[in-house]
């Protein structure tokens, strides 16, 4: 499918790139600023929004992230992952900007890899496997139509855009207040289909290639629903 053809506008940014890097600034800022204390209770929270997913979608594979200090999930997420999962795909940094896939069935199968980022240390094919249903993504920011926020260096814009749609739910993990209404977009971001926060999942509605195709991921049951979502 081309994602390219149903990604959500740019809204009202001139320049979405340049508008993007003071938003970056920002958003650092006020993770860096959370106390240690905070943060592990935020991240608690997203872990056990994660569970929930997983308990009432039932994926048959899951794609995920080990977080980097700061992310959304923190150092507990892909242990609760692999306490409910045989196995999770996790992204291996390659030199080129792009991103192999190799599945973890142990925190102990971790190792630091490129970035100081822990990553499996087994085989990696290049794409995300094709039977993956639930794929978490970090985000520095979502807005509710769908745009994601990274980091700049684009490995998950590569990575997303391989995705069959069809199949692969993919949820961003925010906090609270990096869900926002607009957010700059450029052609090669891949709009997510859901974001989860510490207090709430919220479903994004961006326009579909095919008229009738639902918007729900079908992940939501059993998760309280953000207030757009409830209108």
């Amino acid at each position: 499918m081309d994602i390219r053809r149903r990604r959500p506008d740019s809204g009202p940014f001139d320049d979405p790139r340049e508008a993007k890097e003071p938003l970056r600034r920002s958003i650092l800022h006020a993770r860096g600023s959370l106390s240690p204390g905070r943060r592990r209770s935020m991240d608690a929270r997203v872990v056990e929004g994660v569970l929930r997913l997983i308990g009432s979608g039932h994926p048959t594979a899951v794609a995920a992230y080990s977080p980097m200090p700061g992310e959304p999930g923190g150092e507990q997420l892909v242990g609760a992952l692999l306490s409910v999962l045989p196995g999770v795909w996790l992204p291996v940094s390659g030199p080129d900007g792009r991103l192999g896939w190799s599945c973890c069935g142990s925190p102990r199968d971790l190792r630091r890899g490129r970035f100081g980022i822990l990553e499996p240390a087994g085989p990696e094919v290049d794409a995300v496997p094709g039977d993956v249903e639930l794929l978490l993504c970090p985000a520095l920011a979502c807005s509710v139509d769908g745009v994601r926020l990274g980091r700049g260096a684009g490995y998950f814009d590569r990575a997303l855009a391989g995705v069959n749609r069809d199949r692969c739910r993919i949820i961003a993990l925010t906090y609270d207040s990096e869900l926002l209404e607009r957010l700059p977009a450029e052609e090669h971001d891949a709009p997510v289909d859901g974001v989860l926060t510490p207090e709430r999942f919220h479903t994004c509605v961006w326009p579909k290639a095919d008229p009738g195709t639902s918007d729900d991921p079908g992940l939501s049951e059993g998760y309280e629903t953000s207030p757009q979502n409830k209108a």
